[in-house]
């Protein structure tokens, strides 16, 4: 029993140290990403030249739903004066001008929205090359996405230190002047 007893606490005081071990051992930090994006030159950049494209569409979606609104309104001024047939099809005619335009919205937002990932899409990569860069240097285990954590250490909170490594090795006057145009 004795002998038992022995084996279960080495066992026991094996695992106690190989978890703390590990525990102390696992070091995560985290980049809110989403945020580095918007915050770094090349991302407010783009992002400036999105809303831009994205005014110019919301103007040209604007003056179409007038269109359409002015000829709702001329039928319904001229309703009474235009023949049962003339009537249905002007009404036909608004009801396909109405559909054609929902989907134009909704091809804009989904090409506005693929333009915005597509765009994007190499900063989030080139993020992920520094966050990977740091977490190497600082010898860490793991960087998390910072966007959905509720609570941790400030100190683990590389958000503000990726986007000044970007800054420096993407735009201009950085030290590697790599910046894409």
């Amino acid at each position: 029993m004795k002998a038992l007893s022995i084996v279960r606490n080495t066992i026991f005081l094996g695992v106690l140290v190989s978890g703390l071990a590990h525990a102390e051992g696992n070091k995560t930090a985290y980049i809110h990403f989403e945020k580095a994006i918007n915050e770094v030159d090349e991302g407010v950049k783009i992002k400036a030249e999105l809303e831009k494209e994205m005014v110019q569409k919301k103007t040209m979606l604007e003056k179409k739903q007038k269109e359409l609104i002015e000829l709702d309104d001329s039928l319904k001024k001229q309703a009474a004066v235009l023949s049962p047939e003339s009537r249905q099809t002007k009404i036909a005619d608004l009801q396909k001008k109405a559909q054609e335009f929902q989907q134009l919205v909704a091809t804009t937002e989904q090409n506005f929205m693929k333009r915005k990932e597509e765009a994007m899409a190499p900063l989030v990569q080139k993020m992920k090359a520094i966050g990977d860069a740091m977490r190497v240097e600082k010898n860490y285990d793991a960087i998390a996405e910072g966007s959905s954590l509720i609570s941790v250490k400030a100190e683990l909170d590389w958000t503000s230190d990726a986007v000044r490594r970007y800054n420096q090795t993407y735009t201009k006057g950085g030290k590697s002047g790599s910046a894409k145009k």
